[in-house]
Order: structure tokens, then C-alpha cells, then sequence
């Protein structure tokens, strides 16, 4: 059986390799739709693809690798599946078919608090002064938060919301709030409230971190921002960019120089459009902090994640190799 990885894994090809020593692995990082086209895909039988790369994978772009869409697995080393045609004529797998597993990576919660403490704490104004040889001449720029103070709302409360909640519960007494129509009952170690709609979060800190859907497009809108903004100060985005009306967002941050945001995720970087976003204007530089989409880039979890996505590519398979 022959494995192909279009995801920049080849840090991890011995242990991967130690690990299924049966199966046949090429390494070839992709990023581009051009780069795509020109891989032979006609005897490969599983592909892990790049959750990074700027296009959307269909099935005009498959059909240039001469590969046999009845054949191929694409088992994709990410929860999301944007990166990916929901009309694909092979056979699609990701991380969130198996919860158990997932459950292990904990990369992508753990960016989230950073971010999270990177605004709170007005870190990166803290940062910048001692680049500008100054020590505490501006202390009133770099007077943040204590999250233990304030009251935080998560939307989505799966693997990365849960561990952004024990976190907050570990570090004090924060009022925590979560929306998340699909959790019935969360975990009873954790100390927090459900509300069944989402403007009535009533908090400080906003925390984005539900799953891409139809229905969350645009979620956090002026409709929403401005039923929150009595005390809304913070808003952290670890999700995709698509969740945000950045157009909305911006709107916010201008009406108030106070209001702060952090996202590890723009709208359109599946297609390269992310630089396109509003969010980066440079007036919005001391408002917005927004990194390349790193949240899960670890060692440890993109090693956790390659090594499920195989198992998953190979039982989809039948498990015969």
C-alpha cells in the first residue's frame, strides 16, 4: 500500500515509518494547486493531504493526477475539512471520526489560551517596549487582565473549548459561559454554565472555537458583537476565519480603541485571499493579533495526527496492506 504525504510531515518519516513498516510512504509537500497537478497520483492508495495548502481540492484537480477516485482515500491529518471538496468522488476521512484520539492532541486548546493570554495580559505592547529600549515608561499600555476576573463565553465546546474551560477553572474564579447547540451535558468536572442562545453569553472574553458548518458562517456578526458589547473587550478566534464577519469585526474594534482581538485563522486562506482581510489593516495593529494558522503545529500533534490519519486511511481500506 502506498502512502502519500502532501503534508510537511517528513520531520516524522522514521517513527512513521518504524511505526508501519508495510506500507510504502512518499513525502512531497504541496502548497500550491499547480504543484498538485503535476504528482502521479495513479498507484497511490492513500493521500494526507495538507490542511495548509491554498486551494480547494476537487475532484478537476484530482482528475490531473491520473489517480482512480474508486481507489483513492484522502485522510486528511486535521478537523477540518475545508481544504477539501465536499463532492470528492474518493473516499474522505478526518480526525473528528475518531474522538477518542482526537482527544490526545491538545496543541490547537493550548494556542488558544496563548492567544487568549497574549491580549488579556496586553502582552506583545510588553514585547515591543523593551524592542524600543524602554522598560516601564508605559506601564499603562501593558496593564491587562487577570482571567480569573472576568467573564469569559466560549462558543463550541468540543476538544479545544473543554480545554480552554479546565484551564480557567485551574486558574481561579472566572464566570464561564459556553453556546454550543450539539453538547447536551458537558463534562460535570468542568465549571460551567450552558445558555441555548448565543447573545446570551454576557461576557468579556469571547472564545471562538466551534467547528466550521453552514450554520456558523458569519456567526459572530454586528447583530451578535453589538448584543455583547456592554462588556465586551476580548475576542479570540482559533476556529476559521469564515466564523467572523471581519468586515463586522473591524466595525467593533474601531468603535473602541480598548476592544482587542486574536485569531490564529483569517477568511479565505484555503483559496490565499487571507491577506485581503480588513483584520490586517495597519490602523488595527495595536487592536489585532493574528498568527499564520500555527495553532496545531507541534511536533507532538502533528505527529499524533499522521499517525491517526494512517490507521484511519488503512481501516477505511479494509485494513489490508
Amino acid at each position: 500500500m502506498k502512502v502519500l504525504f502532501n503534508a510537511p510531515y517528513d520531520f516524522l518519516s522514521r517513527k512513521i515509518e518504524s511505526l508501519f513498516p508495510d506500507l510504502d510512504f512518499i513525502y512531497n509537500d504541496v502548497w500550491t494547486k499547480e504543484d498538485f497537478k503535476t504528482q502521479d497520483l495513479s498507484n497511490i492508495d492513500i493521500l494526507i493531504p495538507n490542511p495548509g495548502w491554498s486551494f480547494i481540492l476537487d475532484n478537476e484537480i484530482l482528475s490531473a493526477t491520473g489517480c482512480l477516485p474508486s481507489k483513492l482515500i484522502v485522510s486528511t491529518p486535521s478537523t477540518g475539512l475545508n481544504h477539501l471538496s465536499s463532492d470528492l468522488s474518493c473516499k474522505v476521512v478526518g480526525l473528528r471520526e475518531n474522538p477518542a484520539e482526537l482527544a490526545k492532541i491538545t496543541a490547537s486548546g493550548e494556542y488558544t489560551v496563548l492567544l487568549t493570554l497574549a491580549i488579556v495580559r496586553k502582552f506583545l505592547y510588553a514585547v515591543n517596549e523593551v524592542k524600543e529600549q524602554r522598560w516601564r515608561h508605559n506601564e499603562k499600555l501593558m496593564r491587562g487582565r487577570e482571567l480569573s476576573t472576568l467573564h469569559v463565553g466560549i462558543v463550541g465546546l468540543g476538544r479545544n473549548g473543554s480545554l480552554m474551560a479546565r484551564v480557567l477553572n485551574s486558574m481561579g474564579n472566572a464566570t464561564i459561559k459556553f453556546y454550543d447547540p450539539h453538547v447536551v451535558n458537558c463534562d460535570e468536572e468542568i465549571y460551567i454554565e450552558k445558555v441555548n442562545k448565543l447573545d446570551e453569553l454576557d461576557c468579556e472574553l469571547l472564545v471562538i472555537t466551534c467547528a466550521l458548518e453552514n450554520e456558523t458562517v458569519e456567526m459572530i456578526n454586528k447583530k451578535i458583537l453589538d448584543s455583547l458589547s456592554k462588556k465586551l473587550k476580548y475576542v479570540v478566534n482559533t476556529s476559521r476565519g469564515e466564523i467572523v464577519h471581519e468586515g463586522d469585526m473591524v466595525s467593533w474594534l474601531q468603535e473602541d480603541d480598548s476592544r482587542l482581538f486574536s485569531a490564529d485563522t483569517l477568511s479565505g486562506e484555503v483559496l490565499a485571499e487571507q491577506f485581503k482581510s480588513p483584520l490586517l489593516d495597519s490602523a488595527l495593529s495595536d487592536q489585532v493579533l493574528i498568527t499564520p494558522h500555527v495553532a496545531g503545529a507541534s511536533n507532538d500533534s502533528q505527529t499524533k495526527a499522521a499517525i491517526q490519519a494512517i490507521n484511519q486511511g488503512v481501516e477505511l481500506f479494509g485494513g489490508k496492506f
